[in-house]
């Protein structure tokens, strides 16, 4: 009792708590219960916990050691060092909806009904987790975090939730950058936002959009809706319903286009690459086009094909490629060249009959590609004996199609050359021919009438020996 009376400082506190009581409508005494403990100011605050602060708000708690409560309502700082700037109930009839940081070293910025730490029996699970601010919010992985919004669940070590609603990271490391009711549960995968999005896969990714799968190792979906890369390091830009199911497949963006074969590419609407090493591209129509074998490149283009060094593409009506250059391939599947004499220099004659004995004496033989089957057969110079001949061309291992028709061209013309000088030799001598023939027609006239004197003599003398021999006969006759 002596000691009581000699403590001036504790009569004057006993004397303020009593004062503060018999106010009416005022703030309620603080409880501090630990050594060091503090309790500044609020009503129905406890710091239980060694050195533990409660520095303001209202039923607050202190209860881990050098666990701090900033303020707010109904907090809880149950675990060492455990920090709640302030916050506190989302339900103010609920006194269990404050901010609870139950792990060592975890922290609360703000918000309500917020959870730091996992709130099992051990308080050192998840160390270090933090909660910025939001509602619902829970972060019960070690160093895992929640920047703020609603109801967000960071579930594993180091995992972090930027903000958002409803969003959860369930693998090691993961992240959620915002947007709502996306999972991140491979291990160091990443949503960057949208909603109902997944990453399954270790490393993988989402940038955003809605319902999106990236559910293998490495996977990665940039945005777009209800797009899915189930292969590793497989990637779909965005679009939708798109799928990436081979092995480092790529779908850009587009509709409804599948890569499945490995290393494969499709793109545009309704694009099927099927087999490795396929790039398959669909047009608007309606329709899919997909790869029939591996390492093709298909192209669907109703409007035609373009290609050139120009910027200003135009595909004339009738023609599936252009190009620059002036070559095309026509609708009808006849490819020309460009020969307009306004393209052309260095314009020289040519001696048709050369040309037509260096074709004469070039090898034309039958043969077929290495690189195609045996049973494909073409006939054909060799483009070395080509050069040799004709000097033509950029080098001696290409035979360009507008070289071969103008060497067969002019071949015809030398050809047409012979064919005439030898028509006019035939002339000439079918005239000597005739001018041979008159004489010998005019003997066979003079003959013909010389037979026909000697036979009127015949008859003549034959008539008069007859006339003779009756007359003789007569005579003797009469006597």
């Amino acid at each position: 009792m002596k000691r009581w009376i000699a403590s001036p400082v504790l009569v004057l506190a006993c004397l303020m708590l009593v004062s503060l009581a018999s106010l009416p409508g005022q703030l309620q005494p603080v409880t501090v219960y630990a050594a060091c403990a503090h309790v500044d100011q609020g009503t129905g605050n406890t710091a239980t916990g060694t050195c533990a602060t409660a520095s303001g708000g209202n039923s607050n708690a202190a209860s881990g050691a050098y666990s701090t409560v900033g303020g707010g309502f109904t907090n809880r700082a149950t675990a060492d060092y455990a920090t709640i700037a302030g916050g506190g109930r989302g339900d103010p009839t609920d006194s269990n909806t404050g901010n609870h940081a139950t792990d060592d070293y975890t922290t609360i910025g703000g918000g309500a009904n917020n959870q730091a730490g996992n709130g099992n029996a051990s308080t050192s699970d998840a160390r270090f987790a933090t909660v910025a601010g939001g509602e619902n919010n829970s972060a019960s992985g070690f160093v895992a975090t929640i920047s703020g919004g609603n109801k967000n669940i960071a579930l594993t070590a180091y995992s972090s939730i930027g903000g958002g609603f409803n969003n959860s990271t369930q693998g090691y490391g993961s992240g959620v950058g915002g947007g709502y009711w996306n999972t991140a549960s491979g291990d160091r995968s990443v949503i960057s936002g949208g909603s109902t999005n997944t990453t399954s896969g270790a490393f993988a990714a989402v940038g955003g959009g809605g319902g999106n799968l990236a559910s293998a190792d490495n996977a990665t979906i940039a945005g777009g809706l209800s797009n899915k890369a189930s292969a590793d390091n497989s990637a779909i830009g965005g679009g939708y319903s798109n799928q990436a199911t081979g092995l480092y497949a790529t779908v850009p963006g587009g509709y409804f286009n599948v890569a499945t074969g490995n290393t494969s590419f499709a793109a545009g609407r309704q694009a099927k690459a099927k087999h490795q090493g396929t790039f398959v591209w669909g047009d608007y129509q309606a329709a899919d086009i997909a790869s029939t074998a591996t390492n093709q490149f298909i192209v669907r283009a109703g409007g035609g094909i373009w290609l050139g060094t120009t910027s200003s593409p135009s595909i004339p009506a009738g023609r599936f490629i252009q190009t620059s250059t002036g070559a095309y391939l026509s609708s009808g599947g006849a490819w020309t060249n460009s020969s307009d004499k306004n393209l052309k220099t260095n314009v020289a004659s040519i001696d048709p009959q050369a040309i037509l004995q260096k074709v004469a004496t070039m090898p034309v033989a039958e043969w077929n590609y290495k690189a195609e089957d045996a049973s494909v057969k073409h006939i054909g110079p060799m483009a070395q004996d080509f050069a040799a001949a004709f000097g033509l061309g950029e080098d001696n291992t290409h035979i360009a199609t507008v070289d071969a028709d103008g060497v067969a061209l002019a071949a015809i013309q030398g050809l047409k050359q012979e064919v005439d000088a030898k028509d006019a030799r035939i002339a000439a001598l079918e005239q000597k021919v005739t001018s041979l023939q008159v004489p010998s027609r005019q003997m066979h006239i003079d003959l013909s009438l010389s037979w026909s004197v000697v036979v009127l003599v015949l008859g003549l003398v034959l008539a008069g020996l007859a006339l003779v021999w009756i007359r003789t006969n007569r005579c003797m006759t009469a006597q």
